[in-house]
This record gives C-alpha cells, structure tokens and sequence, in this order.
C-alpha cells in the first residue's frame, strides 16, 4: 500500500492545484470588481487594485514605470502564470506582495486567507499584518515521514490505513474522524504487540509490561491520559461523530503526529524485547 500520505497541513513546500485555482479566482474576482468602463478599446483598473498592481509590478517584478499597463488583460496573462504555476515560495511571495500593501482591501486578504485555510494548505495567512506563516515545521514532516515508514510494513499494514484515513480526513478538514483514525492506528499497533487483537487502547497499554515491553511509569501515565482524553471529547471515538465535536485543526494535527510517532516508538521498543 506504500507510505501513509503526507496531510495537506504539512506539504510545507506545496500548494494544491485547487489552492491555486481557488486564489486565481479570488484574484480575478477582486480586480475584475475593479475594473473601469471601456472607452474606445481601453480599460483599465482603478482605485486600490491600481495602486496593488503598480506597485507589483514595480518593486516585486521590477519593471520599469513607463512598461506597466493597468489593463486587466494584460494583468490577468501576467499573474494567472504566476500563481497557477509557480513554485510555492514565489506564489507566497507574490501575494504578499499585495496583502501587504497598504491599500490593500481587508476583504481581500480575507478571502485569500479562506483560500488557504479552507484548502488545508501547510500556510496561513494573517490578516491583520498581511503576512504568511507555516503551520508546521520541515522537522515535525521530517519526524513524521520516519515514522511513517516504520509503521508501513506488512504486519502493521492495518495501523498505516488507519493513518491513510487520518491524513485524508485532516486534508479534508473532518478534524474529529482524523483524531478518531489516529488513536486507532496506535490501538492497532498497541494490541499486536502485547497479542491482545481485541483489547483496547487503554486495556493494551496497561498489558505492555507483561508483553516485555518497559515503559517509563510517568510516560505510562501520560499516555493513559491522552487516551483518557480522546475518550471523554466528543464526538472522537463513535462511528458517528456529533457536528458539534470541539476538536480542531491544532488538536488533528498534533495527535496525527503523536501517534505516528509513537506507533513507530511501540515498534522500535517490541524489537530490542524480540531481539534481547
């Protein structure tokens, strides 16, 4: 079945081809509001897109004054390439380009930051100073891809689909039923280690020590909460997920990587008992 993928949140040198049609369109929108009336052939754009698209062209393309044309034409067949097709840092660098300006409209940076957030995208804008900041780190990926591909052998083939699901139900904002196929993954992992296939989590942490596999108590403990945890919020663990569930983008995003990597812990533990 090959590794688990990579949530959204964390593809952090990545933009979706439905991020980037969702921002052209967003753009495209803004200025095509933007526009004036066409007298003899020409049109142009005024008010604030005016001064976003000069200066864009200005300090961020460095074209010279006299060549920049505030015809939405000859702007949509200059940006439009740009954001559907360059590499992510220059698309990001791009639009800051305009959501920092000062005259650029809330309302715009605001859709831009729907744009991003609705997508699941691994940057977030702020909108209150126009700029862009990642969500995750390149160590958080590189700590997770590790424990990925741990966890992808054939014996734990079942705690990797549960992973699968939760990276795809993070990517599509379902932050409950990613929690919910997270803490599976390590119940699967949990109950092959200790031979107890039909134990629970809480049941199959309590029987590490019997399995051979030594714990720190305090550790112990804290992973109990965490089950705890995951049990008593609403809406995690029950097939069908309550619409009111408080879990969030932070809460999916942590636990997916919590698990992973203590799925791949478990495993690394179970060998040295294996092996001694």
């Amino acid at each position: 079945m090959g590794l688990a993928p990579m949530p959204e949140q964390m593809k952090l040198t990545e933009l979706s081809w439905g991020l980037r049609t969702r921002i052209w369109a967003s753009l495209h929108i803004y200025f095509t509001s933007c526009k004036g009336e066409e007298i003899t052939g020409h049109v142009s754009l005024y008010e604030s897109a005016a001064h976003l698209v000069t200066d864009f062209y200005r300090y961020h393309l460095s074209k010279p004054l006299d060549e920049v044309s505030l015809d939405p034409r000859d702007v949509y067949e200059d940006i439009k390439p740009i954001i559907l097709e360059g590499t992510y840092i220059v698309v990001i660098e791009a639009l800051e380009s305009f959501t920092r300006h000062r005259q650029c409209p809330e309302s715009l940076r605001a859709q831009i930051a729907r744009d991003f957030e609705e997508s699941g995208a691994a940057y977030r804008l702020n909108v209150r100073d126009g700029c862009f900041y990642p969500i995750s780190t390149e160590e958080q990926a590189k700590a997770l891809t590790r424990s990925l591909e741990i966890i992808s052998t054939n014996r734990f083939s079942g705690a990797a689909e549960h992973l699968r699901s939760g990276a795809a139900f993070l990517t599509k904002r379902k932050f409950a039923e990613s929690v919910r196929e997270s803490i599976h993954a390590v119940e699967s992992i949990a109950c092959l280690v200790t031979n107890r296939p039909k134990s629970t989590l809480g049941d199959a942490l309590k029987a590490l020590t019997d399995a051979g596999v030594e714990i720190h108590s305090a550790f112990r403990g804290g992973l109990e909460k965490f089950y705890g945890y995951t049990s008593d919020e609403r809406g995690v663990r029950h097939a069908s997920l309550n619409e009111d569930s408080s879990v969030d983008e932070a809460d999916a995003l942590f636990m997916f990587g919590a698990c992973a990597s203590f799925c791949s812990y478990l495993i690394e533990k179970a060998k040295r008992v294996k092996h001694a």
